[in-house]
């Protein structure tokens, strides 16, 4: 639980001043923090007419609750006086509780403050402070507290650190946080829209059902679009064998690169409408996923692929399409995006609408055991950018959420194991979940900066994808840490790190350290400079990576151009601050 400070002797003139300041110190040093005001009112009541709470929003106070006193001076014989259930919410979540406005010095050594039906929240209040706005504010403030000027608020915001906020365990708890403005109590509460309608199908062996499952969406000749990489590690039995066993008729298409083209995808619905293909099963990793999910799309829409680059320019539902993830990486089985190099441009953009969602998806980690080393990492880490930034998305929300930390910890867990023994299965299948659970993540708050920066490294150099997201991820993550300590630090501990009696700060920066630690585990190189990237070139891809605007957009620190060109030169020079 948090430790809950009271204020006396602020009822005269600068009280408001003096709270909002100290609130406001604690805040950038990246603390969550509450503030409860006695009034005559009770409820929770942020900025209401008449009161004088909006000067704690402006200083950034998580939540402001308005609470009559006789309920917050509660004794053992009135446990059942509690407080309003959406003030009692909060508490758990924040760093420190201020009580401010409680007249009574008297009365306060006796707080205690009670949770649901007289469980204790705390025993007694943590602290007292008495700020002075002249002495006839109080007559006997109580024998522990501390007298502060009312010109000291650095004074009182470093002593509330130093001695209560840097408690062990401080990050045990979780971070959802009630905000303060009118109308939206909490900020993962804000209004979304979740789209998932893919079936899927996980577990050793399911592959087998593939078959079966073309005829449950009523499918009658298939376009089976595969990797090279998978045909060479002698999978694409495992794919035709439960087609034949069905007697479905099928063409398979196999000229796939790491990086396609738009081309691919023109090509291939030209194969299929020739082949009069009705059902497009896209077997491999994301390359060979999205060109499926592309093709399915040209058959029914119409048109070349370019005139589907963008938002929701896809009209039509496209024929049946079924994913078989043969990679543990980009999650690309469930979601509503398909990414291509445009040729004629050499950018690199995508195509994106809920028509792209897969009908399907079957998720069998046997196909995986093969993956070479390289490959796992480059896309284990794939999997942990999407939903590390899904998770700090300025348009994250509870589901979105609840997607990125389990596939954070799963991926943080067994990435090396999967590295280090491809045939582990047990660490192939978390794998698996915890690329599924990312695209999830991913499909319902989107990526951030890392993928923007990514994606001209793509286009101009041919760097795959996950190669580019795992060089550059724990960079900008160094750079993106004072746009939400608060979750940074909360994933250093899924990452594994030890934040106990650390500041938020402090946790959050062991975030990029695990990062490191991570990459140099599973032999990420370190550097741009280490994948070829000409030091030169450096502004034009920054110029690029700022119009990749959605996840520019969902980042949670806005760059400039000169932001992003210093992220760079940072990944370029191996520039670290931890």
């Amino acid at each position: 639980m948090p430790p809950i400070i009271t204020f006396i002797g602020w009822h005269d003139s600068g009280k408001t001043t003096l709270a909002a300041q100290v609130v406001r110190l604690l805040k950038k040093r990246g603390y969550s923090v509450a503030v409860i005001k006695s009034t005559k009112d009770t409820g929770l009541l942020p900025n209401q007419e008449g009161t004088d709470t909006g000067a704690y929003t402006q200083a950034g106070a998580d939540a402001v609750t308005l609470i009559a006193p006789d309920l917050l001076v509660m004794t053992a014989d009135r446990p059942e006086k509690n407080l309003p259930a959406l003030a009692r919410r909060f508490f758990a979540d924040m760093d420190l509780v201020i009580g401010e406005g409680f007249k009574g010095a008297d009365k306060v050594d006796k707080i205690e403050v009670f949770r649901g039906q007289g469980m204790r929240l705390a025993e007694q209040v943590s602290g007292v402070i008495a700020a002075a706005t002249d002495q006839k504010s109080f007559d006997r403030p109580p024998a522990d507290s501390l007298v502060f000027p009312l010109n000291q608020p650095k004074k009182i915001a470093d002593f509330l650190e130093k001695e209560y906020i840097r408690i062990p365990s401080a990050h045990s708890r979780t971070v959802h946080l009630i905000t303060t403005r009118q109308g939206r109590l909490m900020k993962n509460m804000q209004s979304f829209t979740v789209t998932q309608p893919t079936r899927i199908q996980f577990g050793a062996g399911t592959v087998q059902d593939l078959g079966t499952t073309v005829k449950d969406f009523n499918g009658t000749k298939v376009l089976l679009v595969v990797d090279p990489g998978l045909v060479k590690a002698g999978l694409l039995e495992r794919l035709t064998a439960p087609l034949e066993q069905e007697g479905i008729p099928f063409t398979v298409y196999d000229e796939i690169d790491p990086e396609p083209g738009l081309k691919l995808a023109d090509k291939g619905c030209a194969i299929a409408q020739e082949a009069g293909c009705d059902c497009v099963v896209g077997a491999g990793g994301g390359s060979a996923m999205d060109v499926a999910k592309a093709i399915a799309i040209l058959l029914t829409n119409g048109g070349k692929a370019v005139n589907y680059l963008g938002l929701g320019l896809i009209k039509k539902p496209g024929v049946p399409k079924i994913m078989v993830p043969t990679s543990a990486g980009t999650g690309a089985e469930v979601t509503f995006t398909a990414v291509f190099i445009n040729e004629a441009t050499g950018s690199k953009g995508g195509m994106n609408g809920d028509p792209l969602y897969p009908d399907a998806a079957i998720l069998d980690p046997e196909l995986t055991l093969t993956l070479p080393a390289k490959v796992t990492a480059y896309t284990g880490i794939d999997a942990l950018t999407h939903a590390l930034e899904a998770y700090t998305s300025t348009q994250a929300h509870v589901i979105s959420e609840m997607y990125s930390l389990e596939a954070i910890d799963l991926i943080a867990r067994n990435l090396p194991a999967a590295c280090a023994n491809g045939g582990n299965l047990a660490a192939r299948s978390a794998m698996l979940m915890g690329s599924l659970l990312g695209g999830k993540a991913l499909a319902t708050a989107g990526v951030g900066l890392v993928h923007a920066m990514a994606y001209p490294m793509g286009g101009m150099f041919g760097v795959p994808h996950g190669l580019a997201n795992a060089v550059l991820l724990p960079y900008v993550v160094q750079y993106n840490l004072p746009g939400n300590y608060e979750k940074f630090a909360l994933l250093a501990e899924v990452l594994g790190q030890n934040t106990e009696g650390l500041s938020r700060r402090d946790a959050a920066s062991l975030c990029v350290e695990a990062l490191y630690d991570l990459n140099a585990d599973i032999g990420i190189p370190a550097t741009l400079k280490d994948l070829d990237i000409p030091f030169d070139k450096i502004p034009e891809m920054a110029e690029i990576a700022l119009t990749v605007t959605r996840p520019v957009e969902n980042n949670p620190r806005q760059p400039s151009l000169a932001d992003v060109i210093a992220v760079y030169e940072r990944a370029y020079r191996h520039e670290v601050e931890v």
